[in-house]
């Protein structure tokens, strides 16, 4: 392939690229004549029982680790049996300077020289793969580690058959971050022959002046792998899909089966979490559903959700009774967490004091979890 790297795939200025939903804290009052689900999760009984592993026929699957349905397609240690192209210019590379797993990544073609010799123009660095006829359809992941991904100098996306599915306003916030540097990202990719070009970019807006570079220059990828969409149905009743429950907290308590209930007095530290956690992939993404009742007072504690941890909605107060809830959930890969949080603040015993008494029970129930896919 010939073709000059300035004509290939640039982001679509008529995509549009949805936000990330902001936490929304939303105090309901609820009446003295309190309509409380009942539990008991004080007193281990035959409705209410621990949810960490076997839920012994209840409406939740919880389990102590969840399956890894991923199969990795390349970690670049060795030549590629897999469909990768790319212009002769600016080419992407095998390296071992950073690695997420194994001795070897591959590695864009901008580099610090290209910050140095470039002029005015925009240089892009494009790597396409390429499946073939046969290819069912799911989400990929990869490893991403770039010391600084920042405008007007870089940019990195990643576009699906010229459509951007993750555009440069998602990566550039997590550069140099995850663990050791190193970001997961994700794009669902539809079924048949498709063309998933990752694109590194100097010089996104052709200026003829730019900041200087700030240390090491460059961008790495490893580990791309391969996950099969969680459902074909448009909707999908997560009751039976595995959940981890607790694993780094308090656990969620199971009551009459369907139901389950967090409560801020279990937690024995001044803060904590009890957590429920399940993985999405998804191709157009969709909307979380489910039905709460929180019995909460910010900022003692609340009832959050974060997706890929990061807080996406966030309620407290006193509700008369279960509320039906949307959350819109972005396609790809999902960590979706359920978070009754004790004292999110992380504010001393004496300043949460000076508050006054709190007056609700610290609590959160939920019920009937599903997802509707766009």
């Amino acid at each position: 392939d010939n073709t000059n790297p300035k004509n290939e795939i640039k982001p679509d200025d008529d995509v549009e690229v949805a936000k990330p939903p902001k936490p929304t804290p939303r105090p309901t009052k609820r009446p003295k004549n309190e309509n409380k689900p009942d539990d008991n999760t004080n007193t281990q009984s035959e409705n209410t029982q621990s949810t960490n592993g076997s839920t012994g026929g209840s409406g939740w699957n919880f389990v102590s680790s969840l399956t890894d349905t991923s199969t990795q397609l390349d970690g670049f240690e060795s030549v590629s049996t897999l469909d990768w192209t790319m212009p002769p210019m600016d080419a992407w590379e095998r390296s071992n300077t950073h690695t997420s797993e194994g001795g070897m990544s591959l590695t864009s073609g901008i580099t610090s020289d290209t910050y140095y010799q470039a002029g005015g123009a925009p240089i892009y660095s494009n790597l396409t793969l390429t499946t073939d006829s046969s290819f069912e359809g799911g989400v990929l992941t990869f490893m991403i580690w770039a010391h600084q991904l920042m405008l007007p100098n870089e940019v990195f996306f990643v576009s699906v058959d010229g459509k951007v599915e993750l555009p440069p306003m998602v990566t550039a916030n997590a550069a140099a971050g995850g663990i050791d540097g190193w970001m997961e990202y994700s794009v669902p990719v539809g079924r048949g022959e498709r063309k998933v070009t990752w694109s590194h970019v100097y010089n996104p807006f052709g200026m003829q002046s730019l900041p200087p570079s700030d240390g090491e220059v460059g961008l790495w990828m490893d580990d791309v792998r391969y996950a099969p969409f969680t459902t074909t149905a448009r909707k999908l009743d997560l009751s039976q899909l595995e959940m981890t429950n607790g694993r780094d907290g308090a656990s969620w308590q199971v009551v009459d089966k369907n139901r389950v209930v967090a409560s801020s007095s279990d937690m024995r530290r001044e803060e904590g979490n009890a957590d429920i956690q399940f993985v999405l992939h998804s191709q157009r993404g969709g909307m979380l559903k489910y039905r709460v009742q929180t019995s909460t007072t910010a900022p003692n504690d609340d009832f959050a959700i974060l997706l890929n941890d990061i807080v996406s909605e966030a309620i407290f107060g006193e509700m008369f009774g279960f509320e039906y809830m949307l959350l819109a959930v972005p396609p790809g890969k999902q960590v979706v967490t359920l978070r009754h949080r004790k004292n999110p603040g992380q504010f001393g015993k004496s300043m949460l004091g000076s508050l006054g008494d709190v007056g609700t029970d610290g609590k959160t129930w939920l019920e009937d979890l599903s997802f509707e896919e766009n």
